[in-house]
């Protein structure tokens, strides 16, 4: 019975540092998820599961195999005597003293004497009913501790004082099996009765453990104690020792909490920083009093890193990084700026980003290394640590953040093995991440060696400023080669393109990993409370998309399907447009809608078009045509916003009529006039522009 549980201890710490220990050991993020599928996969998962439920469920087994034992052997004895007949039965239920020799010839006993006498048969009359006595003991006591295991508060007692009264009589059995071992017939095989003198010492242990015997808990020094049979006096609860474990929080969280008798002097200081909870929170909270209190938390424990830094515990290292990562994936400014600045992508609007946008602002890699450094005093302190949280669910006569001796609540622990199981699972994650924003912060960075941005500030007027064309026309003209890139630009975007290939492909294998975890997961699912089918999906899907993105990266001219249309996103990466304007201005005027490649599908324009330009000059051009009947083009340069008067003037200096008279963006103007009310003759056109005036003649002739 022993050897058995021996054999089972062993077998845990065996698993544990055969195979728990080397998958946390990993040197890599591959040669973790490559060994922790296989944990799954290769069928080790269930045998360390089974044999952790084994080894649990052989420790009330064992108790019951010394009563099975000592059964069989009334039940051997009891065969022998219906082997020997009615010669036995005569003997047995004899009176008279007797002595039986029997002599073993041919055997190496052939020189002893083997004696059966009334002692022997008085020996085993003993011993069956010692056995039946202790037997009916632990019958009476197990059956009342199990009629009284759910009810709240039961008295163990009178079931345990059974117990301990089998106990007593296994040991006088123990005794006397000893004797009638070690007494003729049995005397000559000398047998090797220490392993029940062992057995009686377990059996002594038991029962002043029944008593109420404490045991010291290291460290030695802080002087605590651990009394056993208090856990089986809370077990009668309905919620057993969990209740007992609340009750630790609903009082108030003390070292000196006894958790109802079990560790009658308090706990040490190494149990406390296990349990003691780290942010209570409040389930009814809207999202904007659940961040008050976040960063309320926040504040108080950077704070405190601030001012006495070597005192920030393990825990409390993991909170700041907790509440970090919470902004990170939170902060709605930053991802706003990411929506926004695909959406001037998607228009053409390549410009905006340099104006509206800091790209260094869309840079994570400090915030990710900040959260990484508290991740890590978390996990690879020396110290026990165990983050819990405790998120309150009724409203009760305590504060919203107050656990008191009516509160009920959810215990989530995060242990360094789930924090170092989830650190890996995100890390190619992040580092994809990181390259994408690593290349967009050095791009930013280096923004005028790749483009040119050089513009003439004396025609950059902006005030009447209506369109994306007015503006495009307006930068054209201070510079036609403003966003064109340079040699060194179109170099960058190469190894942007390369370095984004690589990030995708970082990503897709993560996807990958967690989706092929949770396939080896799958037939074990209801032992994690998950669906893992479901979640396998998912991660295929995900795993899906960064493969396409990655093929987009990793092949010139391929695509992928976004929303029902062909995108190239890679088109600037593999083939960079020479000019962002001009790509720009095509996407504007029509000419051109595939926006340099990334959407192939959409419209452009075959042939030759002359796209407008914003005039440098001002000009009045002749008429067209000239005679004209009835109706006159009329077109003139506007190099400025402008007041703009256009009248039709008849040789008596008369105006026949108004046709403009506002003010007028830049641009080339065109408009016309219908003559087929006045008489033929010749007439002027008159422009008025801020005062500056010019005349055409035109003649018509009906």
């Amino acid at each position: 019975m022993l050897n058995d549980a021996g054999d089972n201890a062993e077998n845990i710490g065996i698993r544990i540092f055969d195979d728990i220990l080397p998958i946390l050991a990993s040197g890599s993020q591959q040669e973790f998820f490559d060994k922790l599928i296989d944990f799954f996969e290769s069928g080790t998962y269930p045998d360390f599961r089974d044999s952790v439920r084994n080894y649990l469920d052989n420790i009330a087994y064992d108790f019951e195999e010394i009563g099975m034992s000592i059964e069989n052997f009334a039940e051997k004895t009891d065969l022998l005597a219906e082997i020997l007949g009615e010669n036995w039965d005569a003997v047995a239920e004899g009176t008279a003293d007797f002595e039986y020799y029997v002599q073993l010839m041919g055997t190496e006993y052939e020189d002893t004497l083997f004696v059966f006498s009334r002692h022997f048969f008085n020996m085993i009359d003993t011993i069956q009913t010692m056995g039946e006595t202790m037997g009916d003991a632990f019958d009476e006591g197990f059956c009342y501790l199990d009629s009284i295991r759910n009810v709240p508060g039961g008295d163990i007692m009178p079931g345990i004082n059974n117990v301990r009264i089998g106990l007593d009589d296994l040991d006088e059995l123990i005794d006397t099996i000893q004797v009638f071992l070690s007494d003729q017939p049995f005397a000559p095989f000398e047998f090797d009765l220490s392993g029940m003198d062992s057995l009686q010492t377990i059996i002594a242990e038991v029962d002043t453990l029944l008593g109420g015997k404490v045991y010291p808990i290291d460290p030695e020094a802080e002087g605590k104690v651990i009394k056993p049979l208090a856990i089986l006096e809370n077990l009668t609860w309905n919620d057993g020792l969990y209740e007992v474990y609340e009750d630790f929080y609903r009082q108030g969280e003390t070292v000196s909490f006894t958790f109802w008798g079990i560790f009658p002097k308090g706990i040490t200081s190494d149990m406390y920083a296990m349990i003691a909870s780290d942010i209570i929170l409040n389930a009814n909270d809207s999202r904007a009093a659940f961040e008050i209190k976040l960063h309320l938390y926040q504040q108080a424990l950077l704070l405190k890193e601030t001012l006495a830094p070597s005192t920030v515990t393990p825990d409390e290292h993991f909170g700041i990084a907790l509440t970090l990562m919470y902004d990170m994936l939170t902060d709605e400014e930053f991802f706003g700026d990411v929506e926004q600045a695909f959406d001037f992508i998607s228009e053409g609007r390549i410009d905006s980003l340099t104006y509206h946008f800091d790209w260094s602002s869309f840079d994570l890699q400090d915030q990710i290394s900040e959260i990484r450094y508290h991740i890590d005093q978390y996990i690879e302190s020396e110290e026990l640590t165990n983050y819990v949280i405790l998120t309150k669910e009724n409203e009760d006569g305590s504060g919203r953040y107050e656990i008191g001796v009516d509160s009920e609540f959810s215990i989530t622990h995060l242990t360094v093995p789930q924090v170092i199981m989830a650190t890996e699972m995100i890390e190619l994650a992040i580092d994809g991440m990181s390259l994408i924003a690593e290349g967009l912060a050095n791009m930013y960075g280096e923004l005028g060696e790749v483009f040119v941005l050089d513009l003439d500030p004396t025609v950059l007027d902006f005030s009447h400023v209506e369109s994306d064309s007015d503006l495009i026309l307006i930068l054209e003209r201070s510079n036609p080669d403003f966003l064109s890139l340079t040699p060194y630009g179109v170099q960058r975007f190469h190894e942007i393109g390369d370095m984004m290939e690589e990030a995708f492909e970082d990503i897709g294998i993560f996807f990958d990993n967690m989706n092929a975890l949770m396939i080896a997961m799958a037939p074990y699912e209801e032992d994690f409370d998950m669906n893992a089918i479901e979640i396998a999906d998912m991660m295929e899907s995900t795993a899906t998309k960064a493969w396409e993105l990655y093929e987009d990266f990793a092949y010139p001219d391929s695509t992928m399907w976004i929303d029902g249309e062909r995108v190239n996103l890679s088109a600037w990466f593999d083939n960079p447009p020479q000019s962002f304007l001009m790509m720009w201005k095509n996407y504007v005027f029509g000419i051109d809608s595939t926006l340099g490649g990334m959407f192939p599908d959409r419209y452009k324009q075959t042939g030759t078009y002359r796209l407008p330009v914003l005039p440098k000059e001002f000009a009045l051009y002749p008429v067209y045509p000239n005679p004209f009947n009835p109706v006159a083009k009329i077109e003139f340069d506007l190099p400025r916003a402008a007041n703009v008067k256009l009248t039709i003037v008849n040789l008596n200096g008369e105006t026949v009529r108004e046709l403009i008279d506002q003010s007028m963006k830049p641009g080339k103007i065109i408009t016309t006039w219908n003559a087929s009310e006045f008489p033929s003759g010749i007439y002027l056109i008159k422009l008025n522009v801020n005062g500056t005036i010019v005349t055409r003649k035109m003649t018509l002739m009906k």
